[in-house]
């Protein structure tokens, strides 16, 4: 299971902010686990997108960890609302179940109407009238171990990774306690001109927390969105886009004691302000841990 275990005193940040418990199976057969959205992960006074698809991630991961797919093959998340600070609450329900074939489950991030500051306790208060889905999510699990098959890669579209390029230290707006980023700094927001509607950086958690599979929804939301490269001349200000959905491929295990993560990203179109973006997550070691794509 891809789910760092620890006593809750020796917690990386990112751990005590994604990690959920077990809650019980309802009577409709669905599984439920119980978490928190917290304010050290706040982009303003919501829960960062990529956030919360990591606790709800942690919750399937926690589904799966006794079963033979204990591998995350690919994730597809919706954004229906705005994820409040607070407790929530990840109802799973299984759609495809096989004993050593691909698995597809279905998890909902849900709050109360109005949000809950502590975490819920005991199944039996769980009252799914009372509450209202956030996030939506398809997780696709498998087995990387035991994957047989062809594989070759096409770089047609793939851009030089970042450690291939001249990076410098960047603050974001938010949550630059908890992680360090270098980008190039020729795909950053410019005050006097535009710039490629690209973002290439690499990223670790301060407390060195090592990457996994949980982190990466994470990592695939952490970034400046590349629309805004396009400066003060086009835009009036910093430009808000919505994520109404979020796709990962996993292509393989990340190493082990792997604390950091190169990633790319690039918009090809903008309209009406809603934007697709491509994003690539490699190691250090140029190996692509994942895929991303948004819309």
């Amino acid at each position: 299971m891809d789910v760092i275990k620890s006593t809750e005193q020796d917690l990386f940040a990112f751990d005590k902010g994604t990690n959920t418990f077990y809650l019980g199976k309802t009577a409709y057969g669905t599984h439920v686990y119980s978490g928190e959205a917290l304010q050290a992960f706040a982009v303003g006074a919501i829960a960062n997108g990529g956030y919360v698809v990591s606790v709800m991630f942690d919750a399937v991961l926690r589904h799966y960890s006794q079963r033979y797919q204990v591998d995350p093959i690919a994730l597809n998340a919706f954004f229906l609302r705005k994820s409040e600070l607070g407790a929530v609450i990840v109802e799973i329900e299984d759609l495809k179940v096989n004993r050593k074939g691909y698995c597809i489950s279905k998890a909902a991030i849900k709050q109360t109407k109005t949000v809950a500051k502590s975490r819920l306790q005991h199944l039996e208060d769980y009252h799914p009238e009372d509450y209202v889905e956030k996030v939506v999510g398809l997780f696709t699990m498998g087995n990387m171990d035991q994957e047989k098959g062809l594989s070759s890669d096409h770089h047609a579209n793939i851009p030089a990774r970042p450690d291939q390029r001249v990076l410098t230290p960047y603050e974001f707006d938010n949550l630059n306690d908890l992680v360090y980023i270098k980008v190039d700094p020729n795909f950053i927001p410019h005050p006097e001109k535009s710039t490629p509607m690209e973002m290439h950086q690499i990223i670790e958690f301060r407390d060195q927390r090592p990457i996994d599979f949980k982190s990466m929804p994470f990592w695939c939301d952490m970034l400046i969105p590349p629309p805004n490269n396009l400066g003060p001349k086009v835009l009036d200000g910093k430009l808000w886009c919505a994520t109404m959905q979020m796709e990962v491929q996993f292509k393989q295990k990340c190493p082990a004691g792997l604390t950091k993560v190169a990633a790319s990203f690039i918009t090809n179109t903008l309209k009406n302000n809603r934007f697709d973006m491509d994003g690539w997550i490699w190691d250090c070691d140029g190996n692509l841990l994942a895929t991303t794509r948004y819309a």
